[in-house]
């Protein structure tokens, strides 16, 4: 793994390697693994989160206008499905 140090201190990871990271805790277990690349569970967390709801896309870096952005085609998308559930439902109640 090639995390990249900044001037802060703060470490910086590639989304692969995230999600690489993710991985190896359900096979070697949370605390080595955090404890091997110097992570705080919080941010695991917030990792895992973030992969849960946005899939490996959520793991990228981004401005914040990127992620207004997914949020807004994501509602998109979410009203469309209601608006082809709420049919679906009216036509087999017909």
């Amino acid at each position: 793994m090639h995390m990249q140090d900044k001037e802060s201190g703060t470490k910086k990871f590639t989304d692969v390697e995230k999600l690489q990271i993710i991985e190896e805790v359900k096979s070697k277990g949370l605390k080595v693994t955090l404890a091997k690349y110097d992570l705080f569970p919080g941010t695991y967390y917030y990792w895992k989160s973030k992969l849960v709801i946005y899939g490996p896309e959520g793991l990228k870096h981004k401005k914040s206008t990127e992620n207004v952005q997914l949020i807004k085609k994501l509602e998109r998308e979410n009203e469309q499905l209601k608006i082809t559930c709420w049919q679906r439902r009216n036509l087999k109640a017909s």
